[in-house]
């Protein structure tokens, strides 16, 4: 039995052999491949709020309509950025300033832009790399809206831009 034991050993140890012996030939034959060498240069896209200028409307009555430089947007990438934004805050499924009810979204702007009323992120504008951009806001009251105070919450989202100003 032992002996029977040695033979297997024996044959398994010379067949990984000859297995190893085969492929060191067939290597021999085969051109090395050409080393290919990757790189990529990834642009930054570096966008910050640069200066907060004015966020509350103050008191505003029914069918007024106020304007004002918010925000500056500066662009320190090398990469054009494009600005989007949408609220944040909702009720009853309707975006927009939430108080007494909703001033919906559709009644606030963005550099001329109307937001969306469903919280769909609407695209604003292009800031050139190196560049810094003003963004004008503009709210106006509908007719129907009863007093109170009210508050709403606007996401900028910025993202490589794929189209020019």
């Amino acid at each position: 039995m032992k002996t029977g034991k040695k033979i297997a050993v024996g044959l398994a140890a010379a067949l990984a052999i000859a297995m190893f012996a085969a492929g060191a030939v067939s290597m021999v034959g085969a051109q090395p491949a050409e080393e290919l060498v990757f790189t990529v240069d990834v642009r930054a896209l570096d966008v910050h709020i640069e200066t907060i200028h004015d966020t509350d409307f103050g008191n505003m009555s029914p069918e007024d309509v106020t304007e004002m430089h918010s925000f500056d947007v500066a662009n320190d990438g090398d990469m054009d950025a494009m600005m989007s934004a949408n609220f944040l805050t909702e009720d009853g499924g309707i975006y927009g300033f939430t108080g007494g009810s909703v001033i919906a979204a559709e009644h606030f702007k963005i550099n001329n832009v109307t937001l969306n009323n469903n919280g769909d992120a609407m695209e604003i504008d292009v800031v050139l790399s190196e560049k810094t951009k003003e963004f004008h806001t503009k709210l106006f009251v509908p007719t129907d809206q009863p007093g109170a105070d009210y508050l709403g919450s606007v996401e900028l989202i910025f993202t490589p831009a794929t189209r020019q100003p």
